[in-house]
């Protein structure tokens, strides 16, 4: 486990994305592979779309509500 004084000399890189079609591929694969390095990968690997706040608030799908937990 990484204590808290381990991670204060890290620094995070964001990789900006100007809009364009050109760009685009480029951007993905950069920011893919820095999910990849960073551990949450999985997150763009999966189904996390969550459902609306009022969706939530009255379902009783635990599938539905997983997802709208783990989308934070």
């Amino acid at each position: 486990m990484v204590t808290a004084d381990e991670k204060s000399g890290e620094t995070v890189r964001l990789i900006k994305f100007d809009g364009s079609e050109t760009a685009w591929h480029e951007w993905s694969i950069k920011t893919l592979q820095l999910a990849k390095s960073k551990g949450f990968w999985h997150v763009y690997a999966k189904d996390t779309k969550p459902i609306d706040d009022d969706a939530y608030l009255v379902s009783t799908d635990d599938d539905e509500k997983k997802k709208y937990k783990l989308n934070d």
